[in-house]
Order: C-alpha cells, then structure tokens, then sequence
C-alpha cells in the first residue's frame, strides 16, 4: 500500500511540475481533454450509453499526459540548450578562423588544404578502421589547432 502512496505522491510532484514549469503546454493539454470530456459526456447522453467510450477516460488521459508532457518539453529544453551551445562554439571559432584569414589569407588556405590532404591520405591507408567521422572530426581539430599555434606565429612576422 505504501508503494502506491508513493507512487501517487510522485506523480503529483510530476503533475505540479509540469504546470510550473510549462504552464501553457499544460493549459492547452486540460482545454483539450475537457472539450473531449465534455464531447464524450453529450454522446453518452445522446446516443446509447454502452457504444460510446465513458468521459472518465478523458479525465484519466488527461492525468497522464500532463507529466509526460511535461517530461517530454523537459527534454525539448535540454536538447535545445545544447544545440544552442554548440552553435555558441561553433560561431566562436569560425570568427577566429576568419579574423586569422583576414589577417593572413595564404596560410590558412595552406593549413586547410594540409589538413584535407591528410584526410584523403589517412582514408586511403586505413579505409576501415577509425570510421570516417572520427577521421573528419580528428582533421578539422588538427586545422583548429595548426590555426590556433601558427597565427601568433605569422602575426609576428607580419608585423616586421
């Protein structure tokens, strides 16, 4: 009886959680199966009892969904926060890229095309083994990194 009570208890706290979080979400979930109550209730009335679903199914619907809702718009943010961050990371370097190819347009063309080259070669003598993402994702890290040591580099010379 206990795990009931809890189990009650926690959907509760799922159910609180859901319409504090994501209140409009929930609104629009308790709108929808009250139109569905009421719909499923004036059938009943109208029509044979037995033929049609009870509206308590609608109440019951209503109860679950909400969480899940709720859970589901939870991981909706948590993805969306982390495409946000890496588009963060991502706009961060290609603007470091491109102010080093403001500054020094010849090597980077040179270190992007040591860097393809590299990949071209690596997938020629090892075409199974690392997979093929691994090998652009190694060679893209190879290029921010070559940029990152050579620009203070050429910048030094540059200035002379």
């Amino acid at each position: 009886m206990t795990t009931i009570y809890h189990f009650f208890g926690e959907w509760k706290d799922l159910f609180a959680h859901a319409y504090s979080a994501y209140p409009l979400a929930a609104a629009i979930t308790t709108l929808a199966a009250l139109g569905l109550f009421f719909y499923w209730d004036r059938l009943r009335l109208n029509w044979l009892p037995r033929s049609r679903p009870h509206p308590i199914i609608a109440v019951i619907a209503w109860a679950i969904i909400v969480p899940i809702l709720g859970f589901l718009f939870q991981v909706i943010e948590k993805v969306w926060t982390g495409i946000v961050g890496v588009s963060s990371v991502l706009s961060h370097l290609s603007t470091f890229v491109y102010d080093v190819y403001d500054r020094h347009p010849i090597l980077i063309l040179v270190l992007l095309v040591i860097s393809g080259t590299l990949f071209f070669i690596w997938n020629f003598v090892r075409p199974e083994n690392p997979s093929r993402a691994f090998k652009v994702i190694a060679c893209i890290a190879l290029f921010l990194l070559s940029v990152a040591i050579s620009a203070p580099i050429a910048n030094m010379f540059a200035s002379r």
